[in-house]
């Protein structure tokens, strides 16, 4: 009887999947900072204070940077073509 050899089995898209993988986690970092930028606007909506609230719209400003920079480098890369967008 004859043994046939089989190769073992390998990813097709190695470099594929993990470059999907990174992609993934850029969205997902950048959806993270758009949606802690919307819970701390809420809070400086609400804060007891002005400075308080100043310190919290401080922030979401900060985290919509970090989104935006995420976007432009998708963008740059042909990822997205969406524009970004504030919540109203």
């Amino acid at each position: 009887m004859t043994s046939e050899r089989t190769r073992p089995a390998t990813p097709v898209r190695t470099r594929g999947v993990e470059a999907d993988r990174a992609l993934l986690e850029q969205l997902r970092q950048m959806a993270v900072h758009q949606e802690t930028a919307s819970v701390l606007e809420m809070r400086a909506a609400r804060a007891p204070s002005d400075p308080l609230a100043r310190v919290l719209g401080e922030r979401a400003q900060e985290h919509r940077r970090r989104a935006e920079r995420i976007r432009a480098e998708l963008a740059g890369r042909g990822i997205t073509r969406t524009p970004a967008s504030r919540p109203t």
